[in-house]
């Protein structure tokens, strides 16, 4: 059984490895340490099994101009290789967006898979007006009010 709670302290380094892992290469890791480092990042939960970590999902605030929509990333989202289509990534997603909505949060922007994040409600229709870099069907967004 896979438990989600909030990032502690003392998770840093596992998740740290963790994100290294799972995007080799990239500074995903470095960017999280960051935006913890920097009060940005607003949620960070995480998957443990037996008391491990195998998974991370972290939210930071984005604005989204001229609105004033309290609005979310997600990024990123990672699970440990071994323990991947087990369950963990869509546990963290669904809790991710509850925890999200009991924050006030109105909508989350996501980059990423739209088969998979499409089964969480994202949907790049709602992300398709907004001017970015990333525009296209793998920006998406879910409107939580």
């Amino acid at each position: 059984m896979v438990d989600i709670r909030h990032e502690q302290a003392t998770d840093a380094s596992s998740i740290r490895q963790l994100l290294d892992e799972a995007f080799p290469g990239e500074p995903v890791g470095r960017l999280v340490d960051d935006l913890r480092d920097e009060g940005d990042l607003l949620l960070s939960l995480v998957a443990e099994r037996d008391a491990r970590v195998i998974g991370q999902i972290g939210f930071s605030p984005v604005a989204i101009a001229p609105c004033s929509v309290r609005a979310v990333q997600l990024s990123p989202l990672a699970v440990d290789r071994a323990e991947r289509r087990q369950g963990a990534g869509g546990a963290l997603v669904r809790a991710g967006i509850e925890r999200c909505r009991d924050l006030g949060i109105d909508a989350i922007l996501v980059l990423g898979d739209p088969a998979y994040y499409r089964r969480f409600g994202f949907d790049p229709a709602l992300a398709a007006g907004l001017r970015s870099r990333w525009s296209g069907p793998h920006l998406m967004g879910l409107e939580l009010s």
